[in-house]
């Protein structure tokens, strides 16, 4: 009884952890991010930090946090810039959609798109 009632614990807490979730907000160089980051905060970090068209590491910056992206959105982030899907704003901000799971810091993306 004991054994079923640590298993039935451990996949609610799988569940809890697995849960998908979506952010709105501004896509940003995550190497850029890892340099200025204990100099640059808000709007400025979103212009300091606006990814190019080389950007390989991407992070998204939401209202309260910087969230990096899994190998996998890295991916989706690049091909969005290259392709021009993602536009810059007046302010210099990329605003995006990401869809995916949170383990930890880093986003493992589901989908991403332009804003």
């Amino acid at each position: 009884m004991k054994t079923l009632l640590k298993l039935g614990a451990t996949l609610s807490l799988a569940g809890v952890f697995a849960y998908g979730a979506d952010w709105d907000a501004k896509l940003i160089d995550a190497v850029c991010y890892d340099t200025t980051q204990a100099k640059s905060t808000g709007d400025k970090l979103d212009r300091e930090c606006a990814p190019t068209a080389t950007t390989a590491a991407f992070a998204i910056h939401t209202d309260d946090k910087v969230y990096k992206l899994d190998s996998s959105g890295n991916e989706k982030a690049a091909a969005l810039t290259q392709a021009g899907a993602v536009k810059r704003e007046k302010d210099g901000d990329m605003k995006v959609k990401v869809e995916g799971s949170l383990q930890g810091n880093i986003v493992n993306v589901k989908s991403i798109k332009g804003r």
